[in-house]
């Protein structure tokens, strides 16, 4: 299993995203009721798809963890609690 949800999902999630961008750019290049209108569809169905990812990503990861624990695989177990409970690491950009 990845280590990240986002690295996991990022050709599901990469339409949803664009039309998000695409329509924010829209809205911004010419403001108006139909371009918010499309803005916040967009932002509704990227928050869905990220939703949706996310709780995958978590059952995945708990399904793995009991896994480990029912078959006394302590190492695994751990790990899978360390990356469901500590953030990853950012690292600055260079």
């Amino acid at each position: 299993m990845n280590n990240d949800w986002y690295s996991e999902n990022a050709v599901k999630l990469e339409p949803f995203i664009g039309a998000k961008r695409q329509a924010l750019h829209a809205h911004k290049d010419q403001p108006s009721k139909t371009t918010l209108s499309t803005l916040r569809s967009a932002r509704n169905q990227a928050r869905a798809i990220v939703q949706e990812c996310v709780n995958d990503y978590g059952n995945k990861l708990s399904s793995s963890i009991q896994q480990a624990s029912d078959t006394g695989n302590v190492k695994v177990m751990l790990n899978g609690i360390k990356k469901l409970l500590v953030p990853p690491s950012q690292k600055p950009p260079h």
